[in-house]
């Protein structure tokens, strides 16, 4: 079986805000790249996911007993992905909306 990199929406912060907007629709993907921009204030981003499709429980993600924190500059690969919608949260207030660009992997 091949597998197939696609683009998501980006999920982006509004300038003042610490969460981003909510990504959904990845029930397909086998993995997910979330890439962070550099420069920004926060020191660690933290990435909270629901298990259903319509609920509004976010939990952090961890991996090992350990939360998953994104840095400035960095790439974060989730695989698998058993969770059905995902936003980020940021340590500090961006000045200026701020975007995390998405990709998702598909098996063809």
């Amino acid at each position: 079986m091949a597998l197939y990199v696609c683009n998501m929406p980006n999920i982006t912060t509004t300038a003042g805000g610490t969460t981003t907007t909510t990504l959904k629709n990845f029930d397909d993907a086998y993995g997910l790249m979330i890439t962070c921009p550099s420069g920004m204030a926060s020191t660690g981003i933290a990435i909270h996911v629901e298990q259903t499709s319509t609920g509004t429980n976010f939990f952090i993600l961890q991996s090992g007993g350990v939360d998953v924190q994104m840095v400035t500059g960095r790439a974060t690969v989730i695989c698998p992905v058993p969770f059905k919608q995902m936003r980020l949260v940021c340590t500090a207030a961006e000045a200026g909306a701020t975007a995390f660009g998405v990709t998702k992997q598909v098996m063809t």
